[in-house]
């Protein structure tokens, strides 16, 4: 695949940026959560040129930023993307908004462009210090669907829009690694040791539980019960399940937090453990925020060696 760069906005591409627009069909709301945008180039259809466009983006740049997705080998914008810097943005309806929109020119796609747009926008995001990243797309958009989970998209849940008569589904990037913290619920300061897995974020149940594995005999740990395994990633607005285990059930977490597993040498001490996220400690008992422990509980007690 030919390489590709991002460069940001600015008056001096404004005949290109009319250019792209003009390639869109106008059947795009098909696959598009809002029908009147191209995306990408967020809110571009408001405006009567872009020079008033870019004039637009001039006056938000703290807020979003818009980049045009530039070939090396010849200087053609092939693709335009943005990046949000928070969800909330100006009068959005939060639960329809994401961090990122993207677009492909029509006549440049199946190239292979928007998978590495995403990886060049991603790490954009990670600049900003963005720990996770929120993506939407139409349910019959399919082609966005697989450049989402390729580029390690989390399926949340799908929504269904009143105005525009789409259902929509939501996903989760995290952007950094997955982090396992190791407790000792008999000190009253609950110590831990973390250990950070960069190679297993984003991974399936099998190989974390191979590493979990390996990891609970490193840290001098006893055998394992598997009745309550989670996996959960680092800033993500949701649990995720590993496997399927009977009684436990996986919550929401409506903050955009550090999690973790967290492992209790008994039963009893699930119950009270308190969870330490993003430095700050909070009670499970705390029903405005929904938190759950994450618990992987060992048939025997033993101390958590540093």
């Amino acid at each position: 695949m030919e390489k590709l760069r991002l460069i940001p906005v600015s008056a001096e591409y404004a005949a290109e940026i009319e250019e792209y627009r003009a390639a869109f069909p106008a059947d795009r709301m098909r696959v598009t959560p809002d029908p009147d945008s191209i995306p990408g180039l967020d809110r571009l259809e408001q405006f009567s040129s872009a020079a008033e466009w870019l004039r637009h983006c001039a006056s938000v740049q703290e807020q979003i930023s818009w980049y045009l997705t530039v070939r090396d080998s010849d200087g053609k914008i092939v693709g335009a993307c943005c990046l949000r810097h928070a969800l909330e943005y100006d009068d959005d309806d939060p639960e329809f908004c994401s961090h990122i929109g993207y677009s492909v020119r029509p006549d440049e796609r199946r190239r292979g462009y928007a998978k590495e747009q995403f990886r060049l926008l991603l790490a954009e995001a990670r600049k900003l210090g963005l720990r996770t990243v929120r993506l939407i797309c139409s349910d019959r958009n399919t082609g966005s669907i697989r450049t989402i989970l390729s580029s390690g998209g989390i399926f949340i849940d799908a929504i269904y829009g009143e105005e525009s008569g789409i259902t929509v589904n939501r996903y989760d990037i995290p952007l950094i690694d997955m982090e396992f913290k190791y407790y000792n619920p008999s000190d009253e300061h609950r110590s831990c040791v973390v250990r950070t897995m960069t190679k297993l974020t984003g991974k399936p149940y099998p190989e974390v539980k191979e590493a979990l594995a390996a990891l609970a005999s490193e840290m001098g740990f006893a055998e394992w019960n598997e009745q309550a395994v989670f996996e959960k990633y680092l800033t993500a607005h949701h649990f995720h399940k590993l496997d399927s285990f009977s009684g436990m059930q996986v919550k929401a977490l409506p903050l955009q937090t550090g999690t973790y597993c967290v492992f209790c040498t008994n039963r009893a001490d699930f119950y009270h453990l308190l969870p330490v996220v993003d430095g700050v400690i909070y009670d499970r008992r705390d029903d405005s925020r929904e938190l759950y422990v994450i618990s992987v509980y060992q048939q025997e007690t033993n101390e958590v060696k540093a």
